[in-house]
């Protein structure tokens, strides 16, 4: 129920700071 909602919405959270510190990483490298 909800908390499966929840769940998902963190891993989506969680997701996208990894994503985001991916493309930083790159972005370090890349120059």
């Amino acid at each position: 129920g909800n908390y499966i909602v929840a769940d998902y919405a963190v891993n989506e959270i969680e997701n996208a700071t990894i994503f985001r510190k991916f493309l930083v990483t790159k972005s370090i490298f890349t120059e």
